[in-house]
């Protein structure tokens, strides 16, 4: 061979060594990154996993403490547990206090694996766990929607941070990581735990026997009609009884269906401490034993409905026929008379009630007098200028305007001053309006600077509509409603006083005046705080806490007629209070004075504690207070079926709270062994929304529908549901009817786990499907009727039956496991398709149907916060 060959041969070899060299190192680093990259990534799941279960047992901790009213605190069971499911889990740290903090009414800790480090240290150990409260964001994890706002005491956030030693990428100088996790999660107490006091509808405390009267204390003198003026019943000629029904007004008061309690108990509808004036006839119903469907005026239901004590009188003209009557009607002293149709049960004085609050962690928001501006101060929202925020107010007045109350707890200090403006803007409360026809018991002259006649009526919450200037009205952004009516997001002000509140507290303290809503409002809804939703107030479901001798006025002008479309001026809503309406059980004056008849328009009392004309109760819920007075139109006060109180999760909707929406709810056993089914009937002017209906059982998480499940999460302002992913008809079906509603001949569409039952041959009424919720032990929700997949505004041009017209009405069946316990409290949330997305949300409590069936979970509620 030639030698010249040879040699280029050998300089070849020995270029190729190198290379295959270099090339393995490169592969080494590659497969040494892929191993330490794996490492890491099994570290983090384990870390993860760790503090998921350190998280619920954390929470755990909580239910069984029986407080989520605060955040944690050093040594308390839920940081001890943390810990030591972290520890148990694979992420030991030496457990102290070293680190514990409590600044700004929160709760923060830190562990590590070593001492001598800082607690804000990032380097240096193992093993770091903290433990939060309220939760904070961390990298690419902001915090749960659950945890904020009023729950931000209700969830517990657990965070590990452990090093983690680099085998292969040490030699280029990375020796270890560190791998941070969190989690979050939120608990619910159960049922039991709830501070709420003895379930009757009324307990009165203004006593007949020893009565001094003074400039403080407010007792009736029998010798004397009957009167009051101005909100005072502690001077002059005002005389003021413990319990008065005024003329003209016809009051049904229901109360609470005992056999609910843990132990079935009968109970009495009202116990009133003092005489009793019946000057309009007046039932008292005792639903005991599933009654409440016969709850109706004039109809004597219910072996206890009401007790006084010996001594007390009754002034009336007579009882109803058949009545059982322990005290006789006093037919003479008072005036004009009227008929009482109630049981009387043996008087038991019940133990006095008193609310636990926490006002430690609100913000202070000064005060404000709104005209129709947006709102304004240190709480101001500038992306909702019309939404009133949480804190500590001196006062709130508003006269004109339409303003939503945000979730929470309001503590008023203050009394607001009455308007001084001769002209131009209201700087206080503006009496201009008032008249002596509609307002019981205000300035009923016109009072105010302007007519020249002064006014002195005041309060430190005021609802009210004046005569001087206001704030043109803003339309929301997401669009105007369908009928010329007002919606909530974005939008606001204007003339007309429309103010909505859900999972609201109010707490006037001692130096505080009363709660007043005058007749010159022309909507008003507010519900209390839900069953356990509220840290601030220990679960329990208050709406007005009123630590002083002022009045509660509840009032505002009824609706001008029915099955109109949400927001549209108010005229189709009835107006309501929801929750417990509560004065000090230490009150020496004062008390509570509502006009039933503002939910409905006219009518008299429909069965089962609704109004006439199908409208809902002026009052859901129970009233504990001094005194009580009905005035005004007929109407009722509803404890039948409980509070019907619950807070909204992350639904955003710029309707109002409608609460008639809802007809009935009941729950019966399923046909299958060990489960129950709920069956809840909701109906308005238009397709009824099945997109953000759900239903949670014993403060769960809720099951929704169809929310949640479509593929394709939608932007703030899209239509709803989101149109790729809709479960609708199959193919040659319309596209709108692909889009929006299911339709005839659909198959199921592209999810599996919704069924058609049966569909209607005129598109698109009486619509039924089934969606078997996934990992749910075959727990099952089905829709049938005047239904859309999602709103009706989403509809161009909408192809729903003409607005006001009645009778679209749409069935919902939630099918359960049996949960343990002898009872069961379900909330409820639909909407309607209207182009304003009015809602209604209730909670109820019932007996089991049955015997228990799989995984449920009743002895307090937890969750990992999403």
């Amino acid at each position: 061979m030639n030698p010249s060959l040879r040699r280029s041969r050998r300089r070849q070899s020995g270029q190729i060594l190198p290379i295959a060299a270099a090339g393995f190192l490169v592969l080494a680093a590659i497969a040494g990154l892929a191993i330490d990259a794996s490492r890491d990534y099994l570290v983090k799941r384990d870390a993860q996993n760790a503090v998921d279960f350190a998280a619920l047992a954390a929470a755990k901790e909580m239910t069984l403490s029986g407080n989520v009213s605060a955040a944690l605190s050093t040594g308390s069971a839920p940081v001890v547990a943390a810990h030591d499911f972290a520890a148990n889990n694979g992420f030991p740290t030496n457990y102290n206090t070293t680190c514990d903090s409590t600044v700004g009414g929160g709760f923060t800790t830190s562990w590590f694996d070593v001492g001598g480090l800082a607690c804000s240290a990032t380097s240096g150990f193992t093993n770091k766990v903290t433990v939060n409260s309220p939760a904070v964001a961390l990298p690419g994890a902001p915090v749960p929607p659950v945890c904020v706002g009023a729950g931000q005491f209700a969830c517990v956030q657990v965070v590990i941070t452990t090093s983690v030693a680099e085998l292969f990428t040490s030699v280029l100088g990375v020796k270890s990581v560190y791998i941070t996790v969190g989690a979050s999660a939120h608990a619910t107490l159960p049922g039991s735990s709830v501070n709420a006091p003895w379930p009757a509808a009324l307990v009165l405390y203004e006593t007949q026997l020893g009565c001094v009267a003074s400039a403080t204390t407010q007792c009736f003198n029998e010798s004397k009609p009957v009167a009051r003026a101005s909100m005072n019943c502690t001077t002059g000629t005002n005389n003021c009884p413990t319990f008065w029904a005024a003329n003209g007004t016809t009051p049904l008061i229901n109360g609470y269906d005992g056999q609910y309690m843990n132990t079935p108990t009968d109970i009495t509808a009202i116990q009133s401490n003092g005489d009793l004036v019946l000057q309009s006839q007046t039932t008292f119903c005792d639903p005991y034993g599933g009654n409440a469907a016969n709850c109706q005026s004039t109809k004597i239901v219910g072996a206890k409905g009401y007790g006084v004590p010996a001594g007390s009188n009754v002034y009336c003209s007579k009882y109803g026929a058949g009545a059982t009557i322990i005290t006789p009607c006093t037919t003479t002293g008072q005036s004009g008379l009227s008929e009482l149709d109630s049981n009387q049960a043996s008087w038991t004085a019940a133990a006095y009630w008193q609310p636990a609050v926490d006002t430690s962690k609100l913000t202070g928001c000064g005060s404000l007098v709104l005209n129709g501006q947006a709102v304004y101060g240190a709480c101001a929202n500038a992306v909702e200028p019309y939404l009133i925020e949480p804190g500590i107010y001196s006062y709130i007045v508003i006269n004109h305007g339409t303003y939503e109350f945000d979730s929470g707890l309001y503590d008023i200090t203050g009394v607001a001053p009455v308007n001084t403006a001769g002209s131009g803007t209201a700087n206080g409360i503006d009496h201009s309006n008032e008249t002596t026809a509609a307002d019981f018991d205000l300035c009923n002259a016109g009072g105010s600077v302007v007519t020249g006649n002064a006014c002195a009526v005041t309060a430190g919450v005021w609802f009210g509509h004046g005569s001087l200037n206001y704030s043109a009205y803003v339309a929301p952004s997401s669009g105007t409603c369908a009928g010329g009516g007002s919606g909530g997001a974005n939008g606001g002000g204007g003339d007309q006083t429309i103010i909505g509140g859900n999972a609201v507290v109010f707490r006037l303290e001692s130096s505080s005046g009363g709660f007043v809503s005058t007749n010159e409002v022309t909507t008003v809804n507010m519900a209390g705080a839900g069953v356990n939703s509220l840290a601030s107030v220990g679960g329990s479901p208050l709406l007005i806490d009123e630590e002083n001798n002022s009045f509660i006025h509840l009032d505002a002008s009824p609706p001008s007629g029915g099955g109109g479309g949400g927001g549209g001026g108010g005229s189709s809503l009835g107006n309501q209070f929801q929750g417990i309406i509560y004065q000090t059980s230490s009150a020496t004056a004062g008390g509570v004075e509502v006009n039933l008849g503002i939910d409905k328009a006219s009518g008299g009392h429909g069965g089962g504690g609704g109004g006439g004309g199908g409208a809902t109760p002026a009052v859901l819920g129970q009233v504990l207070a001094y005194s009580f007075t009905t005035f005004g139109k007929p109407g009722t006060l509803d404890f039948s079926q409980g509070y019907g109180t619950g807070t909204v999760p992350g639904i955003q909707t710029s309707g109002k709270n409608e609460t008639s929406i809802i007809l009935s709810t009941t729950l019966t056993p399923a046909a299958t062994s060990g489960y129950e089914t709920l069956t809840v009937v909701y109906t308005d002017e238009w397709y009824m929304d099945a997109y953000d209906q759900f239903i949670k059982v014993n403060n769960g998480s809720p099951q929704f529908f169809s929310q949640g499940i479509w593929k394709t999460v939608p932007t703030a302002g899209a239509i709803l549901p989101p149109v790729p992913n809709n479960p609708g008809p199959g193919p040659g079906d319309s596209p709108l009817a692909s889009e929006i509603y299911p339709y005839q001949g659909a198959t199921g569409g592209p999810n599996g786990n919704y069924v058609v039952n049966s569909m209607s041959s005129v598109y698109p009424s009486a619509a039924d499907w089934t969606w078997n919720i996934p990992n749910s032990n075959n727990s099952t929700i089905e829709v049938s009727g005047q239904w859309t997949w999602g709103h009706e505004k989403d509809l161009a041009p909408p192809v729903g039956p003409a607005q006001n017209t009645p009778g679209d009405i749409a069935t919902v069946k939630y099918t359960f496991p049996t949960p343990s316990g002898t009872y069961v409290s379900v909330s409820v949330f639909v909407s309607d398709g209207d182009r304003c997305g009015d809602y209604a949300y209730s909670a109820y409590t019932f007996k089991n149907s049955g015997a228990p069936g799989p995984g449920q979970q009743t002895v307090g509620a937890v969750d990992l916060a999403q």
